[in-house]
């Protein structure tokens, strides 16, 4: 798998400095922000597998900048780091998706045990125009450790996939008025082999067409209403090199 690229946010350029020599040294790149509004400008200009944002910042503090990017990206994954911890902070920090609230100083074991959980979940697209029902799935994969891009329309998926090394598709087999079955061919042209999901409440309507799609390659089908929990284990179960 390639590299992450981790955006440091804070606005102690020594510490920040010194968290990029740490990403470095693991592996990984870091791309270093000083403030919240330029967090914001690097997010929209580059694809960021995580984010450590210091809470007691400027301007835009690190709740504020979260809140700005989850109107960006409702799943990339964020750490927060303070060294004001209080249960306030860790509630307003966990309700805008944080997946993890670092007290400064910390142990830098528990940053690289943060780093290799990341890296080593797959790389998840879900297309789905339910906003509510993939904001919730989302969420729940993103609490797993995950790493989730959500599209609500196709338009956005093919962004992802262009920019992004998608190792699971998890796709509403009706997307938009259409049938996302057409939307799986199209994309099957440059990763024949990609591991799909597929999810509807209307599977049967579809069954011939997907048993078609399951003699070509090795896909999962599953009928709305799920778990999360069911969602999760039949991620699994597709065992993605």
């Amino acid at each position: 798998m390639k590299p992450m690229r981790i955006l440091v946010v804070d606005d102690d350029r020594d510490f920040a400095e010194s968290m990029g020599d740490l990403i470095t040294l693991e592996g990984h790149q870091p791309i270093l922000a000083y403030n919240g509004i330029e967090a914001l400008e690097i997010f929209k200009q580059n694809n960021i597998d995580l984010i450590l944002i210091d809470y007691m910042m400027p301007g835009l503090n690190g709740i504020e900048t979260l809140s700005e990017i989850r109107k960006l990206n409702s799943a990339v994954p964020v750490v927060m780091i303070t060294a004001f911890s209080n249960s306030k902070l860790v509630k307003e920090a966990t309700c805008q998706g944080a997946i993890e609230v670092l007290d400064k100083p910390f142990d830098i074991n528990k940053l690289t045990k943060i780093f290799s959980r990341i890296k080593h979940f797959y790389n998840i697209l879900l297309l789905d125009d339910d906003k509510d029902f993939a904001d919730s799935m989302s969420t729940a994969l993103l609490d797993e450790g995950f790493k989730v891009t959500v599209a609500y329309n196709t338009k956005q998926a093919l962004d992802c996939i262009s920019k992004s090394e998608i190792q699971i598709l998890i796709l509403d087999i009706r997307i938009n008025g259409k049938t996302g079955i057409d939307f799986w061919y199209s994309i099957r042209e440059v990763h024949p082999n990609l591991p799909t999901i597929f999810i509807s409440g209307y599977t049967d309507q579809f069954f011939d067409q997907i048993e078609k799609i399951m003699k070509l390659t090795k896909i999962e089908v599953m009928n709305k209403p799920f778990a999360p929990s069911e969602l999760i284990s039949t991620i699994r179960h597709l065992n993605v090199a």
